[in-house]
């Protein structure tokens, strides 16, 4: 065992723990850690306890340790400080709402004077209106029959085609239905001027409005359920046979309805083809004959870029006219077809299914909604015929005129009470909260004033009962805070003296935008008010209506894809209200070409933080208060986007950017294919007289507003505040009682989609991303956007529009461009007008329904005019 080592033996282990050198670097080396861990224990302890450094809140507010006579001091100071000021905007707040006051007694007598010569007659004027009534009836119900057979068809075959029908005639109906209610509206504002003899014939009018809502209600039902029927899953081999069929039998059948217009559009298109190859001829011998004034690379790649446009334009030209040639083939060949195909859908129709198929719960509905859409329709058409008898057995008006301003009055105080200012005589004798209290009191009964004269003045112009406008119309009022409790408040600590001061503050401010606001208000109602000059005239009342209807038409969809909107806008005249003050213009980038533009000259790149060159982009409003500020100048060298030329009939056509910016190769009359692949407009909001343009501009920084309720499309004819006046420091209550504001955002695409900040984090929802929450939240809703163009000089200009879905543009307060009011998605080029902007600034007021999902809207300028 003398030979073994110790790490050898049995028991190695212990007698190496006993070993004196080793037992005491180990003991050592554990005795180290326990005594660090407390030492820096307790070294933390001390600096979260006893150290200078403390760990705070941002959002905390400062202690302030004063005593409590102190804190009274200073608090009594800054309100005494304060007093004079509060006073004199007070004062001036008051005075604009007597000015606003006496603005209302004028349109109030004006109305009357209109009323009255409105009244003589009135039940024959009405009786006259009852044919076109019973006509659009009697158009809506045939109409509704038929989607009462395709909806039947399309949930028994599940066939595009009758879907695709379905959805046109629910359409169809629902514009002769807003056509119903429109004449109904008429009726009812000439019988609201009758004496009390004629209140039968009034409340039949009445009920039978009522029954065509309801119709209308029953049919935007049927529509929403119209898609989520179509979209439950089931295809047997009837049904895609059946859809096989109908899908090619609608195919032939609208190359026949359509053959005229397809034929002056292939004609064209040889026509257009034709210009741009003879151009494209002239810019390749162009080409050569400069060549030998460039170096050999560029000689090259300019005669390349001549070759390709010219074998393209070439091969353009030769296809337009075999087109054209083929046209009377394929006609002779659709007409042949449909026989064919109708009998193979007659086939497939008449052949049971092997197995009965159940309807969905989806199909079950739809079939509901539209049995009842129809129903509805034929009861108002029965309440329109019974309050058509009931007027017939009335006696005539005659001359006789009843309409009193105590009448009109009454009406006004029933649907908008404008509850009276309090009385300033002992200013003086008012402390701040008394003050404040004073001026919200005030403003809210300027604001009321403001809207009994809008309502008013829209009941003349578009000739609704006045009940009917007021309930249309809705102002700007803004949420004020309450304040009494915070200004009346002791005040013993330095806390509660900082909490006062603050309060006092907000006061003043809240008087101040209320003055702004006022000021704006009143500007708007000069603008409406015709007393300083000779009273009109009968005639000259029908005219403004007249006037009024005339631009409504033509800036409506219906009035054709491309229209001149010039002459209105020159005809009337709008005083806009005022906008935020505009912030500076961001510095000018490099230049650069513009996408897909043709030939038409560099134009200045982006600026800083994205801002476009020589853009004046309107600023954050100072303090909140919307202020008349002009936009501020041009960045160094950015003078803005020059103005070219162009065609009579804008680019916007089909023609128009598919080749380049060509002259004579854009505009098209009717609707154009959807250019958005290949429109590349160039943003900003400021252009000049001179220098290099892009073919397109697309206007990019917005304010928006919203979301306001609009459930069931419900409110898509109501005015909210925004269209009264733009304050830009305003808030709203907007959908589901949210505050909402005005957020300013821009846009790196045309196509504008609006975030709501505000609302989407109020209303934000737990397991939803926020792309889902933001979905959710723009359903069925309506909001507004605001933005400011500056022009170095007047001129006229192509605009195309574009919104998801329903939209409306106002330029200087008129209306240029109103889209169909059917579900849609965007499109750069929904619909063009050429409009006038005026030297300076141009105020832009954009309105944008959303039904169900995403939303977004455009405005993309042409340069060329």
């Amino acid at each position: 065992m003398s030979d073994s080592t110790p790490d050898q033996m049995p028991g190695a282990d212990e007698r190496v723990a006993l070993n004196p050198v080793k037992e005491s670097a180990g003991t050592a080396s554990a005795r180290w850690w326990i005594i660090s861990l407390v030492f820096h224990g307790a070294l933390l302890s001390w600096l979260v306890f006893f150290s200078p450094v403390r760990f705070f809140n941002p959002a905390e507010k400062p202690k302030a340790n004063i005593s409590p006579a102190a804190a009274k001091r200073v608090i009594a100071d800054i309100k005494n400080r304060q007093l004079p000021s509060l006073q004199v905007s007070l004062r001036k707040l008051a005075d604009i709402r007597e000015k606003m006051v006496v603005l209302e007694s004028h349109k109030l007598a004006e109305f009357t004077n209109y009323a009255q010569e409105m009244g003589r007659g009135a039940s024959e004027k009405a009786a006259q209106q009852q044919p076109s009534i019973a006509q659009l009836q009697a158009e809506a119900l045939a109409v509704l029959d038929q989607a009462s057979q395709s909806c039947s068809l399309a949930v028994d075959t599940r066939a595009n085609a009758y879907y695709d029908d379905l959805d046109k005639q629910q359409k169809l109906a629902a514009d002769k239905e807003a056509q119903i209610q429109q004449l109904q509206d008429k009726v009812g504002a000439l019988l609201a001027l009758t004496d009390d003899a004629h209140a039968p014939a009034r409340d039949a009018q009445i009920a039978a409005g009522a029954a065509q809502d309801r119709a209308v209600q029953a049919l935007l039902d049927a529509e929403k359920a119209r898609n989520s029927s179509r979209n439950t899953t089931r295809r047997t081999d009837r049904d895609g046979q059946i859809n096989h069929y109908t899908y090619w039998l609608w195919l032939d059948r609208d190359i026949v309805s359509n053959a005229p217009a397809n034929l002056l559009k292939a004609k064209k298109e040889v026509a257009i083809a034709e210009q741009v190859l003879a151009w494209a001829k002239a810019n390749a011998v162009n080409v050569a004959s400069n060549a030998v004034t460039l170096n050999p690379d560029e000689a090259k790649a300019a005669a390349g870029k001549a070759k390709r446009l010219l074998d393209q334009a070439d091969w353009d030209y030769t296809h337009a006219q075999q087109r054209l040639a083929d046209f009377p083939k394929d006609l002779a060949r659709a007409q042949a077809d449909i026989t064919l195909k109708e009998a193979d859908v007659k086939k497939w129709l008449a052949t049971p299914e092997p197995t009965p198929v159940m309807l969905s719960s989806e199909d079950k509905k739809l079939v509901e909604l539209q049995t009842a859409a129809r129903q509805l329709q034929l009861e108002a058409q029965q309440a329109q015929e019974n309050a058509t008898k009931v007027m017939a057995a009335l006696p005539a008006t005659g001359s006789n005129a009843t309409v009193s301003l105590v009448s009109v009055l009454s009406v006004l105080d029933k649907m908008a009470t404008n509850a009276p200012a309090p009385s300033l005589k002992n200013l003086d004798d008012l402390n701040v909260a008394q003050l404040y209290d004073a001026a919200v009191k005030t403003e809210g009964s300027l604001v009321e004033s403001y809207r009994r004269l809008r309502a008013t003045h829209l009941s003349i112009i578009q000739n609704l009962a006045l009940a009917k406008a007021i309930s249309l119309t809705e102002v700007a009022k803004p949420e004020r805070p309450e304040l009494a409790a915070e200004l009346m408040a002791s005040v013993n600590t330095g806390d509660q003296a900082v909490a006062a001061r603050e309060a006092v503050q907000t006061a003043k401010f809240q008087v101040d935008s209320m003055v702004q606001l006022a000021s704006s208000m009143l500007n708007e109602a000069k603008s409406l008010d015709s007393s300083a000059n000779t009273p009109l005239t009968f005639s000259q009342y029908e005219e403004q209506s007249d006037l009024a209807a005339a631009i409504e038409k033509l800036a409506s969809a219906d009035s054709g894809w491309a229209q001149d909107v010039t002459q209105m806008m020159n005809g009337k005249k709008g005083n806009p209200g005022k906008a935020g003050k505009a912030g500076k213009a961001g510095k000018a980038g490099k230049a650069g070409k513009p996408g897909q533009a043709g030939d038409s000259g560099d134009s200045g790149d982006s600026s800083d933080n994205g801002n476009s060159a020589g853009d004046a982009m309107a600023g954050q409003p100072g303090a909140g208060q919307p202020g008349a500020g002009q936009p501020g100048q041009p960045g160094q060298n950015g003078d803005g986007q020059g103005l070219g030329q162009s065609d009579a009939n804008g680019p916007f056509g089909p023609g128009g950017l598919g080749h380049g910016g060509i002259p004579g190769a854009s505009g098209a009359a009717g609707r154009p294919e959807d250019i958005s692949d290949r429109a590349h407009p160039f943003p900003g909001r400021r252009i000049a007289a001179h220098g290099t343009s892009p073919q397109l501009l697309n206007v990019d920084s917005w304010y928006v507003i919203g979301p306001f309720d609009n459930t069931d499309r419900q409110n898509i004819d109501r005015k909210f505040p925004p269209e009264t006046i733009v304050d830009l420091s305003a808030s709203y209550v907007g959908n589901n009682g949210v505050h909402i504001h005005w957020e300013f955002q821009q846009s790196g695409t045309p196509n504008v989609q609006p975030l709501f900040k505000g609302y989407n984090a109020a209303r934000r929802e737990r397991g939803v991303t926020s792309r889902e929450n933001a979905d959710r939240n723009s359903q069925y809703v309506i909001y507004y956007a605001y933005s400011e163009l500056w022009f170095e000089r007047d001129c006229d200009l192509w605009v195309a529009f574009g919104s998801d879905d329903f939209g409306k543009v106002w330029i200087e307060n008129t209306l240029v461009w109103m889209s169909g009011k059917d579900l849609k998605p965007w499109q750069i080029n929904e619909s063009v007008r050429k409009v006038h902007f005026k030297q300076g600034v141009n105020r832009i007021l954009y309105r944008i329904e959303n039904g169900n999902g995403p939303t977004e809207f455009s405005m993309v300028v042409s340069l060329q005019p």
